[in-house]
């Protein structure tokens, strides 16, 4: 399961079958199947079709909105969705100094991890002298 990100601007979700289709202006649409599909984010002016908002209610998918540069405006998911205490804990957390740093301690750590990969994948093709011991050290 993964969450959907919508972040290009000017967007249209709909159903279609069983996917979710993401008509971007200027690019190719994309197709997502719902059972794939755990939450979603929207990010700024997307626009979410009432076929797509019946079938993320009905799958027990929240709909998450918050503008362009990520800061909450709302939420939208069924009744039967319960995930109460996970919320109320990290609403609870979200002044906590020690919580804070320490999460943003783990998002560095992941970055860096996952550059090293990139940079280990990318060297396979390239063969540059010395990458893997820059990296090690």
């Amino acid at each position: 399961m993964a969450t959907a990100y919508l972040v290009d601007q000017g967007s249209v979700v709909y159903k279609q079958d069983d996917c979710f289709r993401i008509k971007r202006p200027k690019k190719d649409t994309i197709e997502v199947p719902i059972r794939e599909v755990e939450r979603i984010l929207v990010l700024g002016n997307v626009q979410i079709s009432t076929s797509a908002i019946s079938v993320c209610l009905e799958e027990q998918i929240p709909v998450v909105f918050l503008t362009q540069l990520g800061d909450y405006k709302g939420h939208l998911w069924s009744a039967e969705f319960c995930d109460l205490p996970v919320e109320a804990a990290q609403y609870g957390r979200r002044n906590d100094p020690g919580f804070q740093l320490g999460m943003a301690r783990r998002i560095v750590v992941g970055k860096v991890v996952n550059s090293k990969q990139l940079l280990l994948r990318l060297n396979r093709k390239r063969q540059v002298k010395g990458l893997r011991a820059r990296i090690k050290r």
